[in-house]
């Protein structure tokens, strides 16, 4: 039940959110010949203090928002310049992130119990420009946590240790929407090139946005992942087949029925279903 539930979410766009309105034509011709794009990153954390629950900023503390977007921007061809490390230049496009989170505090029972940061939420914007072109904006949100129960403290005792990187690469996070923006520039191939990437949240979402976008090489980039050996990454391969509706892929999805995760067997069926629809 728990797998049937999971992919009618995904399925219904819960887990996969819906893509924002795609950016203006003059921005997208604009974007797609650029070769330098200037990239800004402000972001600021908060949590409520035991105390008093007053609101403090946490001090010291960031996410790899830049480290990120320089990756997969470089994937895509693209030279990036970063005012804060002191790059300058001439540039033929902007990309800003803005991007705010808190730490959720909650009371615990038990050896592991107390005040404890067991959930965390980042909000924010991506807004991407060009000269002589209306400027184009996709927001994220994503929620993690708080745990129901606590049997092991993992540093949840400080807001630090709040669980802010789950949440920067989950389902409707800022690496799902970066993905979305790179697809929507630069095409696919960025997108191949991110089903090597070291970090998982971002094959993953490579993956998926590969059966939005499509394009030459989504199709043997999705083959081969299908019979990749992390399950959740063959799920979304098989599932972005299906949204292809490329009758070349019905032999691997076919294979994929036979799979030793129900997840990734829910998803071929559901996709074979798809290319053999009229």
């Amino acid at each position: 039940m728990k797998r049937l539930l999971c992919a009618v979410m995904s399925i219904a766009g819960w887990v996969s959110p819906a893509l924002a309105e795609p950016p203006g034509d003059a921005l997208l011709e604009r974007l797609r010949t650029a070769a330098t794009v200037r990239l800004t990153v402000a972001q600021t954390y908060l949590y409520t203090t035991r105390e008093n629950s007053e609101k403090k900023i946490i001090t010291g503390f960031s996410l790899p928002y830049a480290r990120l977007a320089r990756r997969l921007l470089e994937g895509a061809g693209l030279r990036v310049i970063e005012p804060d490390k002191g790059e300058s230049g001439d540039r033929d496009a902007t990309l800003e992130i803005a991007a705010h989170g808190r730490a959720i505090a909650r009371f615990y029972d038990g050896q592991a119990g107390g005040y404890l940061y067991t959930g965390a939420e980042i909000v924010g914007d991506i807004a991407v420009s060009a000269p002589g072109a209306a400027p184009w904006h996709t927001a994220f949100r994503s929620l993690h946590g708080p745990l129901f129960a606590v049997q092991t403290n993992l540093g949840f005792g400080r807001p630090q240790g709040a669980p802010f990187l789950e949440a920067f690469g989950g389902p409707t996070s800022f690496t799902a929407r970066i993905m979305e923006v790179i697809g929507r520039l630069r095409g696919a191939p960025p997108l191949i090139a991110a089903l090597d990437d070291g970090a998982g949240a971002v094959r993953l979402h490579a993956a998926r946005m590969l059966g939005n976008v499509g394009g030459a090489g989504a199709l043997e980039a999705l083959l081969t992942t299908i019979t990749d050996k992390d399950p959740m990454l063959r799920k979304e391969a098989a599932w972005s087949l299906g949204r292809l509706r490329d009758k070349r892929a019905v032999e691997a999805l076919t294979t994929a029925l036979e799979d030793g995760d129900g997840d990734v067997r829910w998803f071929a069926a559901w996709s074979l279903d798809k290319i053999s629809a009229p």
